[in-house]
């Protein structure tokens, strides 16, 4: 798929007509919220690791996202040509593997902080909601609000998330510090932290030896 960018998270096909963008966001607001009134218990494992373990429903879930194109722009996970469950899969064990990453180092998000976060999102997300001269983001940006039955609805959704989300950003954010100190004289020649971050998450993946049941 063809992008012609990206913005707080809401990519444009190059491909896709409004009609189909403003469907596709309303299909996956509504999946979504369909989804949570399903089942989910913790004896229905998919796969399991040292301190992780993934549903069926949970992949159901995520497998549908990715099929929807939704779920591309959020985890680094992308490989062509991978099937959609392939690519819930490793999503999954990446964003698990690294919430505990950040649990176990301690690191927390408050509810102060978290309000301050999502505040700054929805304002970085709504600036240009009204734009005349991008009426396709403000169009695809309405229509995921209202699959989620408005905008305070879809933010309530995702508040958790975002909580996840900023623990995981304030590990990185250390652990990058950490890299720079470390880097010394060589620091010219050496990696660059973003290949040293993913060796990290490579490695921490590796910790957990998900395997499927």
């Amino acid at each position: 798929r063809s992008y012609s960018g990206c913005r707080n998270g809401l990519c444009d096909s190059q491909s896709e007509s409004k009609k189909q963008q403003r469907s596709r966001r309303m299909s996956w607001g509504q999946m979504i919220q369909e989804q949570d009134k399903e089942t989910d218990t913790s004896d229905e494992l998919y796969a399991v690791g040292k301190d992780i373990q993934i549903t069926k429903q949970e992949m159901k879930n995520h497998e549908k996202r990715f099929a929807l194109g939704e779920e591309d722009a959020q985890d680094l996970v992308t490989d062509d040509g991978k099937s959609s469950e392939e690519k819930a899969f490793q999503a999954l064990v990446r964003r698990k593997t690294l919430a505990v990453a950040a649990e176990t180092a301690g690191y927390t998000v408050s509810d102060a902080e978290l309000d301050q976060i999502v505040s700054e999102k929805r304002e970085a997300m709504d600036t240009d909601i009204d734009d005349s001269e991008n009426k396709e983001y403000g169009e695809t940006l309405k229509a995921l609000y209202d699959s989620f039955g408005g905008e305070d609805q879809y933010w309530e959704y995702m508040r958790e998330e975002t909580r996840t989300s900023a623990e995981i950003e304030k590990y990185f954010a250390d652990k990058e510090n950490e890299y720079k100190e470390q880097l010394g004289s060589d620091g010219e020649t050496a990696q660059t932290w973003d290949e040293a971050r993913e060796e990290l998450v490579d490695q921490l993946i590796a910790e957990q030896d998900v395997k499927t049941v």
